[in-house]
């Protein structure tokens, strides 16, 4: 991986070339003049990544022993919170229902009320929420997305992260900085035009919030490029009205970003996850890949429409 000096270098040296093309008016220049923006734009990006990432204290630190324990002992006390409440439910409907069927009267000092049953149930049902509760406490959003499902699929709107959903007054980028700020664990692999491969993943303290959502701020620019809802000139894809449309980042089983799932709403309300009715957004890894989806109207979701910068 190359150092950041060799970066600035040839970032100065794409400064001086587009300095040198600008005022010609033919059009070989103007392209040329367009990939060199392009190249800069990502020279500065990596630069910015490698500063962050140099800044930081490796991810290995983030917990300490003592607060490994602890998630250990929550996540046991909600699986035995469980395991007591399946079995006194199907304890209880057995009674009931083997009573009902055969017309037995009930029977015993327990049998004889089974209003006992209900009146002990609530301060079982409590527990196990509570202990569920501590054990879940600080949820993650998957890095890794399920496989989708063979046939037609709506789901409700509280089953697609609140961080993916578009809302009022945001961007596309809006939603890769919240879920990358989620989940920093997330890779991201580039390869720019010589071939030289660059990875951008997050690997500072984990627990410095200023440091993850700067990173995640950078890398959403980087991800919004790739997958072609920017481009090099400021032109953008943007989204028609808020909370109309999830754009969830896909990742492959090693965590490695490969693009984004587009899951709108329906007429009912229910955002769509099946893949007939969503849209996927491919990563370009490789620099050659890159296309902007505004370029042509048949690209784009009903939700969808180009913004040209002025």
């Amino acid at each position: 991986m190359r150092t950041i000096e060799e970066i600035a270098k040839e970032r100065k040296s794409l400064v001086r070339q587009w300095q040198a093309l600008n005022g010609r008016t033919d059009p070989e220049a103007k392209q040329k003049m367009e990939e060199l923006g392009a190249r800069s734009n990502e020279t500065e990006k990596e630069i910015e990544a490698l500063r962050e990432a140099a800044s930081e204290a490796p991810r290995f630190f983030m917990l300490k022993p003592r607060e490994h324990k602890k998630e250990g002992d929550r996540r046991w006390l909600a699986v035995a919170s469980g395991i007591l409440v399946t079995v006194f439910v199907v304890f209880l409907l057995t009674i009931i229902l083997k009573r009902a069927d055969t017309g037995v009267k009930w029977r015993g000092p327990i049998e004889r009320s089974p209003r006992t049953y209900l009146a002990v149930t609530p301060y079982v049902l409590a527990l196990a929420p509570q202990a569920v509760g501590k054990a879940s406490a600080t949820p993650a959003v998957s890095s890794t997305a399920p496989a989708p499902p063979k046939g037609l699929r709506v789901v409700a709107a509280s089953e697609i992260p609140e961080v993916a959903i578009i809302r009022k007054g945001e961007g596309i980028e809006h939603a890769f900085i919240r879920q990358l700020i989620v989940d920093p664990a997330r890779k991201i692999i580039i390869v720019d035009r010589e071939g030289r491969t660059f990875d951008l993943s997050f690997s500072g303290h984990l627990n410095d919030k200023n440091a993850v959502r700067k990173w995640a701020e950078t890398t959403a620019g980087v991800i919004s490029y790739r997958c072609g809802y920017v481009d090099a000139k400021g032109n953008e894809v943007r989204v028609k009205a808020p909370n109309v449309v999830a754009y969830l980042l896909q990742a492959d089983n090693d965590g490695n970003v490969i693009g984004v799932k587009e899951c709108p709403k329906d007429k009912d309300g229910q955002f769509q996850t099946a893949p007939e009715l969503t849209h996927f957004q491919k990563f370009a890894k490789n620099f050659g890949d890159i296309k902007f989806k505004g370029s042509d109207p048949k690209n784009l979701g009903s939700y969808e429409y180009p913004h040209t910068k002025v």
